[in-house]
């Protein structure tokens, strides 16, 4: 996630509004002495993804509830006012064909954006919630985290993960296909533990071979488990025989509602079972033999990341900073090339109506270009999109991937003819235009000049226009970025923009 000027000042009220698919959660922090103290919690019951499995849809009592609930967060808000509110979406709104139904609707009434967050987003966060929820040790752990529509498995030591993946396995979407009308089974439950398993053989051997050292099970589903196994066996952790003995228990009744297990709230009683073969599909799959309850999950990750931005850990820089040592890339260049493109950034910033997250995104897309480069020089930028587009870059939300991928296509060679229809998805369309014509020309300013050359130019932009400004011996010292720019202007001319090259003699 990205987070306005990284850093959040002491005495703070955060609010965090996570959009679960079986639940919304809204949480209240105050930020005091590096850390978070909640102040208020809410959490809904609202089942987003019922009734979605068949055609990715929201249906319209989903939407309703899902509605109902954000006017309470809104009411809360409006009179409880936060100095920062980061609301984050999960699997079904990533995976609805719907949801800018919903999500126009939510963020009309919450009077914040939400942020539809990546499977691998998600798992990350998860993951720092409950390394910072335990003892911040070392030790390499498996953590795993069963939601409504997905469950995340990660693999990491103290704060490097070093495996992450998000897999379609939610207690919602699974009690709806195997459980349905609240029925309760043999047949069923083992047709959602081999559903399970079957999308488990993706990971089993990496996260086998990864040799993890200690299972932790996060959120909802596993709290149930482990609250229900603490009741039984007054212990603080979960084994494999925990879990036949509750698919024993449920199993005796013929009806999810008539499920008798202690400390399980009635609420929690519908995705029990579905959630029950999951997580026994993971012990089995990947060879847990116990596994120990984290408090932390997504929302304390989002916080832990905020606390880290407070001091100056920006994710999107760690992200481009690991791949620029990855692959050796000389910033000298980079910076010169980030030069010109703060220049002219600077100059079209009032008229075209730029903000500081547009410079992020243009020069993040110039710097992960100079990547491409040292990747293969040949067609760099489908290297530089191949790179984006197929790594974990923590930080980056899919939106922002989608406008990082526009730039660098179109940021060379011809600009594609339909670079609307591409943009058109976006709220900010015209905002994408323009800044493929800042980095096209930044681009061109660039090619084969110093690594220390001063901006010795002037260029000014308008509604349509781009005035070039330089001289005789500007062209005679840089006679490439002179050709460059006359063959930019002869393109633009096929499209609604315009650039005019003006040379004097002095």
């Amino acid at each position: 996630m990205t987070y306005k000027n990284n850093i959040i000042p002491t005495n703070s009220i955060v609010t965090i509004i996570d959009l679960g698919s079986n639940s919304f959660h809204m949480i209240v922090n105050q930020y005091e002495f590096n850390s978070f103290k909640v102040i208020a919690r809410f959490m809904r019951n609202v089942k987003l993804a019922e009734n979605f499995s068949n055609n990715n849809l929201l249906s319209k009592e989903s939407i309703t509830r899902g509605l109902q609930c954000i006017r309470e967060f809104a009411q809360y808000l409006k009179n409880n006012p936060s100095d920062f509110v980061y609301a984050v979406a999960t699997n079904t709104l990533r995976t609805a064909v719907n949801r800018d139904l919903f999500l126009s609707e939510a963020e009309a009434i919450l009077q914040y954006p939400i942020k539809v967050i990546s499977g691998e987003e998600e798992a990350k966060l998860i993951y720092w919630g409950g390394y910072n929820s335990q003892l911040q040790e070392n030790f390499k752990r498996l953590v795993i985290d069963i939601g409504g529509g997905s469950t995340e498995y990660i693999v990491g030591a103290g704060l490097n993960i070093k495996f992450l993946t998000s897999l379609q396995l939610g207690c919602v979407v699974f009690r709806d296909k195997y459980f349905y009308n609240n029925k309760l089974s043999e047949v069923g439950f083992q047709s959602a533990y081999y559903a399970a398993r079957l999308q488990l053989d993706k990971i089993e051997k990496q996260i086998k071979n990864s040799k993890w050292e200690q299972a932790f099970g996060s959120s909802g589903t596993i709290r149930s488990i482990y609250n229900a196994v603490k009741s039984i066996n007054k212990r603080h952790y979960i084994i494999y025989d925990d879990l036949i003995y509750l698919k024993s228990k449920i199993l005796y009744r013929s009806n999810i509602n008539d499920i008798n297990i202690p400390k399980l709230p009635p609420k929690k009683r519908s995705t029990f079972p579905s959630g029950l073969a999951i997580l026994l599909a993971t012990f089995d799959s990947l060879g847990i033999t116990q596994m120990e309850f984290s408090e932390g999950a997504l929302r304390e990750g989002m916080l832990y990341e905020l606390s880290m931005h407070s001091h100056n850990y920006e994710t999107n820089e760690c992200t481009i900073r690991e791949l620029e040592s990855r692959y050796k890339v000389d910033t000298s260049y980079t910076k010169n090339f980030l030069a010109n493109i703060d220049y002219c950034f600077s100059m079209a910033r009032n008229n075209w109506g730029l903000t500081d997250s547009h410079l992020f995104l243009i020069t993040t897309a110039a710097r992960l270009c100079r990547i491409g480069i040292y990747i293969s020089y040949m067609n760099y930028h489908h290297h530089s999109v191949y790179l984006l587009n197929s790594i974990n870059m923590f930080g980056f939300s899919n939106e922002q991937k989608k406008y990082l991928t526009i730039l660098i296509k179109n940021h060379i060679y011809n600009i594609s003819k339909y670079i609307l229809s591409e943009a058109v998805d976006y709220t900010e369309t015209s905002y994408i235009k323009y800044l493929i014509l800042i980095i096209r020309i930044a681009n061109i300013l660039t090619i084969g000049r110093p690594k220390d050359q001063q901006v010795d130019y002037k260029i000014e932009f308008y509604d349509k226009t781009m005035i070039f400004y330089c001289n005789q011996q500007w062209i005679a010292d840089n006679p490439i970025n002179y050709e460059g720019l006359i063959e930019e202007a002869k393109l633009l001319k096929k499209t609604p923009y315009c650039l005019s090259i003006h040379v004097s003699d002095t």
